[in-house]
């Protein structure tokens, strides 16, 4: 008797065959780009086309580490061009934890903080805020600050580093 391939081998078999004469042409890894297949165009991870961003709060669970680790809450932004996107982010972590988030995630951010101006150039965004800011005492809560307003800029194209002001002050802005 001969050995023949399992009825799930050949199935596999057919399937392949069929999805590539249907044109259905895959590549798992490649250096130069594929004739045929266009280039991917860079993502930002949180921006998506509908105007959705992410805006990150540290997470309320019990393993989430509420100093080092915040977690994205989406937000659809209606009507906002995407240029104004990171400073409206902002505005809405500022506003504090979004309705219907309350039990997931939590704020570090002291209430009436607002943000003065933001600014973009050559990949470096400067934010600065009102003396609210530095009401706030602790290496944790001042580390969970930071890295909520790094991640909620971060995600948007064209920003790669956060500067913080308070009242236009970089040195003085948030030290514990």
């Amino acid at each position: 008797m001969k050995n023949r391939p399992p009825i799930t081998h050949l199935l596999a078999i057919a399937l392949a065959l069929a999805a590539l004469a249907a044109g259905a042409w895959f590549y798992t890894s490649a250096s130069e780009p594929v004739e045929g297949i266009p280039e991917p165009t860079p993502a930002q991870e949180g921006v998506l086309d509908d105007g959705t961003v992410s805006v990150f709060y540290p997470s309320k669970t019990p393993d989430g580490d509420s100093c080092t680790t915040v977690v994205p809450v989406s937000v659809k932004l209606e009507g906002v061009a995407p240029e104004d996107r990171p400073m409206e982010a902002l505005k809405i972590l500022l506003k504090g934890v979004p309705a219907g988030y309350e039990a997931t995630v939590a704020t570090s951010l002291p209430q009436g903080v607002q943000l003065k101006s933001l600014g973009v150039k050559d990949g470096v965004a400067t934010a600065d805020f009102n003396a609210a800011l530095n009401r706030v005492a602790g290496s944790c809560r001042v580390t969970s600050i930071r890295l909520q307003i790094e991640s909620t800029l971060k995600q948007f194209r064209g920003i790669e580093q956060v500067i913080i002001a308070v009242e236009g002050d970089v040195d003085e802005a948030l030290q514990p």
